[in-house]
């Protein structure tokens, strides 16, 4: 169904106050804004017919979600040429191949959570936390009644990941951020509440929690793509999980494992084991339902990781097994690629008990035995270790990358990471049946 575009709807927004998580402390997710809200994240399950409730998984299960009378949905992406696209007023997702319209003219709205932070924004004409609108807004300065600045778009500054904005309110000018969850630009008002649909979207929520269900003001949508859709019923299911050294060898294990699995990795850089922690279950989607269970999973964090003590890096990867295990799917660890010769040594640990960070050698002295001690406590899970099969090619395959300065990999130095690791589901697979 194509995202339908409702402007023109009355801009109405209740403001909450801080605090809302004690409500229900049960909510590991539910985060509270420097706005006054609440926020979170996960992955759209099931909605009714009209988008109007919903529910969001994540970290804490399902969580109920009701729109507000004066809900907006918008659009959440990150997205590279962010200035460009916002300029051109024309935005396309890559990882679903989309393309959504902007109308010519663009609002921004701040909200404020107390006078004493409206003054400040009024003093120094810097803000952060805005949302840019596709619905207009009137020209309006905070005051201790009206706890918002709104005005329209006039220009887009150069910025990391998420551009700077300037907003034009009367004759004054204030410089800002509209950046939302995870760095992503979010662009309110674009679409109906129909626009929201299961499993081809992940969201950003605004609003309140109360008792179980949370009171959506705003929606940002990501679309993802829904593995199902591409997916040949009658081959098993495999995800793979990591971060950007998962996705270097990506093609080289897929075209291993061409028509013998269905394989599928999480629509973004999986990064720290925090990250994983928080979203795995977005990531594995409906498992229990049919067609979307998972057959095999391998998974690893440890490059994010690398400035991480032993005890949240080690607690985090339970977590992350934890969450695996519901699915009944086989699991292999990934043992985390080393950092070439080219960074300096690592040294010993801090006093806070942290790795040395992106370091030579950080790998082999405290990730990996870390993750291994975790591992042997699960004996299902099997082991690739790449780190190993890095080490025994290091003075072929990868003697100019061992020497080099990239923790990255390309050409045929990733495409045999990926052929070892597709190796090594095969076997899995083959134990299994």
């Amino acid at each position: 169904m194509k995202y339908k575009p409702c402007f023109g709807v009355p801009v109405i927004l209740l403001i909450f106050t801080m605090g809302f998580a004690q409500e229900a402390p049960q909510y590991q997710t539910v985060k509270a804004t420097r706005i006054g809200m609440q926020t979170v994240y996960g992955l759209v399950d099931s909605c009714d017919r009209a988008g109007t409730s919903f529910t969001l998984r994540n970290l804490d299960g399902r969580i109920k979600v009701q729109l507000t009378e004066q809900a907006r949905i918008g659009l959440l992406f990150r997205e590279r040429n962010v200035r460009q696209m916002v300029e051109q007023r024309k935005v396309t997702i890559s990882a679903v191949d989309r393309e959504f319209s902007l109308p010519e003219k663009l609002y921004i709205k701040v909200i404020f959570e107390n006078w004493r932070t409206a003054q400040g924004v009024l003093g120094g004409g810097k803000f952060r936390d805005g949302f840019v609108y596709a619905q207009p807004l009137p020209d309006h300065l905070p005051t201790q009644e009206e706890l918002w600045l709104s005005g329209e778009l006039s220009a887009t500054e150069a910025g990391h990941i998420t551009p700077l904005k300037i907003v034009t309110v009367g004759d004054r000018t204030f410089e800002g951020s509209t950046s939302g969850f995870n760095y992503a630009e979010q662009i309110a008002g674009l679409f109906d509440p129909r626009a929201i649909q299961p499993w081809g979207n992940q969201a950003s929520l605004y609003g309140k929690l109360a008792g179980d269900v949370f009171y959506a003001d705003y929606v940002f949508l990501r679309p993802i793509p829904d593995p199902v859709a591409t997916d040949d019923p009658q081959l098993p299911r495999y995800l793979f999980i990591g971060d950007s050294i998962s996705l270097n060898y990506s093609a080289g294990l897929r075209r291993a494992l061409e028509g013998q699995f269905n394989v599928h990795h999480p629509p973004t850089n999986c990064g720290p084991s925090g990250k994983g922690k928080n979203f795995m279950q977005a990531w594995l989607g409906g498992y229990r339902q049919a067609r979307r269970h998972w057959d095999v999973i391998s998974f690893n964090f440890g490059h994010w990781d690398a400035g991480n003590t032993r005890e949240v890096y080690q607690a985090n990867l339970e977590s992350v097994i934890r969450q695996l295990k519901l699915t009944g799917a086989e699991l292999i660890w990934v043992t985390t690629c080393p950092v070439p010769k080219g960074y300096d040594p690592a040294g010993a640990l801090t006093a806070d008990g942290k790795a040395s960070g992106r370091k030579a050698g950080v790998m082999k002295t405290y990730l990996n035995p870390w993750a291994l001690e975790v591992m042997r406590r699960h004996p299902e899970i099997s082991i690739c270790d790449q780190w190993q099969y890095c080490q025994d090619h290091e003075n072929d395959l990868y003697c100019d990358w061992w020497m080099g300065k990239n923790v990255h990999f390309t050409g045929e130095a990733a495409d045999a990471l990926g052929r070892y690791l597709a190796e090594h589901v095969q076997k899995v697979m083959v134990r299994n049946r």
